[in-house]
């Protein structure tokens, strides 16, 4: 039998996310006595079998699902094979007899109130040749007693391709046959045995397949969650560091399954006070739940469990000052990211120089979420040493996006963005030193926050390193400098190297080239870009699909539109794509009627060919981008930023829609959203640049103060609009955004005013 192939040609690897938790706690996952009415005439089988019918008692229980089917290229299944943290549940146990067995996570799952999971997955057809699924039957089974059971499965991982394109929409549940097994009481000194074995691979981190350490204690994970016994929950609450987050989930699921979690939480109880233990949310999360009383219900174990949680972050509190070197500072976040930014001002602000001095004890990931996804928190000028010195660090990289470069790159980068924000002429001379290095390790969305629109006494450096390197990851670098900074003087040095590369390059120092080009000289740049989107051929690069969306976010202008227009009829559909989007984005008025053109062109070409429009997961789908033209064509039309559409246009959109309901419903939306009165502008800020505001007017979504203006301008005169600010912001984020927004309304005759409050 034949492992199953992941086939490239179905978008490689399709992200799954799982919101409904509430599906997951039902018992019906371990201890359902429903059988499915078996389909008929199905041409598929599903065969379940295991290699061994004697396991002891927490021994893994390994099945093999295979899957067949006569009918070629039709049913579609789902590879996933990820374990069941919120992300896949698509097969059903049968076990009898049912009432020996339990779920080993229904506690977790009635306890948590939501969650989302996610995964990597991808699809196939089933063909005669088995398609094979193994699985760990103690993932949903944990058996109470020693006996004979007999074991089925229900998996609803297959889809019909013929009836729905989405895997999702109408699984086919295939049933398969009965196998009996057999568990017997543990001999102690396997039990032994076995964890031994688990301690000596998790402490050496390899096995007797040197090649494969990851798979080894994976499988040591494995074991270790099933064995079952008070020892092995010891050992699942001690490897729960947050070293690792993989292991650190394997052993929050293995305490919350054991048989024996009060032995967990005993072991846990007593690493709460170690000092050299360190203590994270999920050990907290694990600590807050094992407590609890399966047999209650789950609002009630929810409740009671954020009770437990909150005791022990309090509890956290003042254990932290026992705490040392790593454990302290792992434990220091832990604590941090508890404490109520509202409530809780005062504890963090005293709390501020511990992080400081435990910061480089945080992995590097926990300090680039400090510095760059939670510094409002902690901002403080008493962090510009540490800042400093981690900004200045420097380390050569010969490839610049390996992971460990890429994580250092992002942490020193970060910290002197911080660090000018802190102390702006104290930094600049570090920021002035990257940009003239030969090999800048940032481009300027790190290095470009000096105030100067251009640095001629630096331009020459840029243009003659740009020259030097051929290494495409600096290139890139240093173009982004020289569109931020550069004016035309230098254009004559670079021109050559940019003439000859064009077509032939990487796509990211090639983008930002042209933009730099199309910048201070856009009749110099227009055959360039022309150029590049023309390029074919097997010495061409492929970033004629992108170039142009590319440059307009840096640089748009004139000669980009020009552009784009004529490449909305390339014989290329994916530049077609790019064409569309950006004219939808950047475009002006002019560009309507050319979306529309070519989108009126795009519906006679596949009116009545819908089914050749449809993307079958695990089919070729040929047709592909023809179908995102079709879509990305009506959204430019329906949203784009340089006219107004209102419903007569979204109604002439929807009638030209071909290819299934992504159109229809996109559209059905927008109409929705213009039909709302009063016009109601919901803003939020993003804290990330270039797009630091995020507002929503009608189906519009724009970027800045400005663009709000413009588009709120283009509504019909007399037209009422209603400001309501995100309630995920404060009013102070927003108050700059709404005094200039009431300007220019009062300025141009808009009626803007505040939306109603809403009533409790």
């Amino acid at each position: 039998m034949k492992e199953p192939k992941t086939h490239g040609d179905v978008f490689g690897l399709v992200c799954w996310a799982v919101f409904l938790s509430l599906v997951l706690t039902s018992p019906i996952f371990a201890q359902s006595n429903r059988i499915p009415e078996e389909k008929t005439n199905s041409g598929m089988q599903l065969i379940l079998s295991s290699n061994q019918t004697k396991f002891y008692s927490g021994e893994v229980v390994r099945l093999d699902l295979a899957f067949t089917s006569v009918i070629p290229k039709r049913y579609q299944i789902n590879l996933a094979r990820y374990d069941r943290s919120g992300r896949m549940n698509y097969e059903l146990f049968i076990v009898e007899p049912k009432q020996a067995i339990q779920d080993p996570l229904q506690l977790y799952y009635n306890s948590i109130a939501a969650f989302m999971g996610g995964g990597l997955t991808s699809f196939e057809f089933l063909t005669v040749s088995p398609t094979i699924i193994h699985l760990n039957l103690n993932e949903w089974i944990r058996f109470e007693r020693p006996g004979t059971y007999r074991v089925s499965v229900v998996s609803s991982r297959v889809s019909d391709s013929s009836v729905s394109s989405h895997p999702a929409a109408e699984p086919i549940e295939v049933k398969s046959n009965w196998i009996e097994l057999s568990i017997v009481p543990p001999d102690p000194s396997w039990q032994q045995q076995e964890l031994a074995k688990i301690r000596q691979v998790l402490k050496n981190g390899i096995t007797a397949s040197t090649a494969a350490p990851d798979e080894a204690r994976q499988a040591a994970l494995t074991q270790l969650r099933y064995l079952g016994t008070e020892a092995a929950a010891s050992e699942l609450a001690k490897n729960l560091r947050g070293e690792d987050n993989h292991t650190d989930f394997e052993c929050m699921f293995g305490l919350i399954g054991s048989p024996h979690r009060d032995a967990g939480l005993e072991e846990m109880n007593r690493l709460f006070e170690s000092p050299d233990f360190p203590i994270t949310q999920m050990f907290i999360t694990t600590m807050s739940i094992l407590p609890l009383n399966p047999a209650e219900a789950p609002q009630s174990l929810r409740t009671e469990m954020e009770k437990n949680r909150k005791e022990l972050n309090e509890r956290l509190i003042n254990v932290l000052p026992h705490k040392q070197g790593k454990a302290l500072a792992v434990t220091l976040d832990t604590v941090l990211s508890s404490l109520d930014t509202k409530t809780s001002a005062e504890i963090r602000k005293q709390l501020i120089p511990e992080l400081i001095g435990a910061f480089k004890s945080l992995s590097i990931n926990q300090q680039i979420d400090w510095l760059e996804y939670r510094w409002d928190a902690v901002k403080d000028a008493r962090w510009v040493p540490t800042l400093q010195t981690i900004a200045l660090q420097y380390k050569d990289y010969p490839e610049l996006r390996v992971m460990d470069a890429y994580q250092s790159l992002q942490l020193s980068g970060t910290a002197l963005t911080r660090w000018y924000d802190l102390d702006s002429s104290g930094a600049r001379e570090a920021v002035m030193n990257e940009i003239v290095r030969p090999k800048p390790r940032y481009g300027a969305n790190i290095l470009g926050l000096l105030p100067e629109k251009t640095l001629p006494e630096v331009q020459r450096q840029l243009a003659q390193h740009f020259l030097a390197t051929s290494n495409y990851e600096i290139e890139g670098n240093i173009a982004s400098l020289l569109f931020r900074y550069a004016d035309s003087d230098v254009l004559p040095d670079v021109l050559g190297k940019v003439t000859e590369n064009v077509g032939k390059w990487a796509c990211d120092p090639q983008s930002k080239m042209l933009a730099y080009i199309l910048r201070v000289d856009p009749e110099t740049a227009e055959p360039l870009i022309e150029r590049a989107i023309a390029a074919r051929g097997p010495q061409s690069n492929a970033c004629r699909h992108s170039i142009l969306t590319e440059i307009g976010a840096l640089q748009s202008d004139p000669v980009l539109e020009h552009l784009a227009v004529k490449s909305l009829n390339d014989q290329d559909p994916e530049v077609s794509n790019n064409a569309a989007v950006y004219l939808g984005n950047f475009g002006s008025a002019s560009a309507e009627q050319p979306l529309w053109d070519r989108y009126e062109a795009w519906s006679r070409e596949w009116g009545g060919r819908d089914k050749e429009l449809r993307f079958v997961y695990a089919g070729e789908n040929p047709n592909i981008w023809q179908a995102a033209l079709g879509e990305n064509l009506a959204r430019a039309l329906a949203s784009g930023f340089g006219w107004l559409s209102d419903e007569t246009k979204l109604r002439r959109i929807e009638a030209l829609a071909i290819g299934g309901p992504n159109i229809t419903q996109n559209v059905q939306n927008a109409v929705k959203a213009w039909l709302e009165r009063p016009v109601t502008i919901r803003c939020t800020p993003t804290g990330f640049s270039p797009k630091p505001l995020s507002c929503i007017v009608a189906q519009y979504e724009l970027h800045s103060t400005k663009d709000l203006e413009t588009k709120i301008g283009q509504f019909p005169r007399g037209t009422k609009f209603a400001w309501s600010p995100s309630e995920f912001s404060s009013s102070i984020d927003l108050a700059k955004t709404y005094k200039e927004i009431s300007d220019f309304a009062s300025q141009n005759g808009i009626q803007l005013q505040p939306a109603p409050t809403p009533q409790n």
